[in-house]
């Protein structure tokens, strides 16, 4: 049982941030403020949140696994 559980605890996640297709980036809100707000956006032409935030779930199922995290 223990086996199971950190099989499962250390297999790679199928969450958005570890996509191939994942960015990340910084906007102006509306440029008279001066605050930054993140944005995450699905780039995955096939999914269908492509160019839109990234879903609440953070997966899809057009995941594409990254061969290293992205950097933030």
């Amino acid at each position: 049982m223990l086996l199971a559980w950190l099989s499962r605890r250390l297999a790679p996640k199928r969450i958005c941030d570890h996509c191939r297709h994942f960015h990340h980036f910084q906007a102006l809100a509306d440029g008279g403020v001066g605050r930054f707000h993140t944005v995450e956006v699905c780039r995955n032409p096939a999914s269908p949140f492509h160019n839109l935030p990234v879903p609440p779930a953070r997966t899809c199922d057009f995941f594409e696994q990254v061969q290293e995290p992205a950097n933030r």
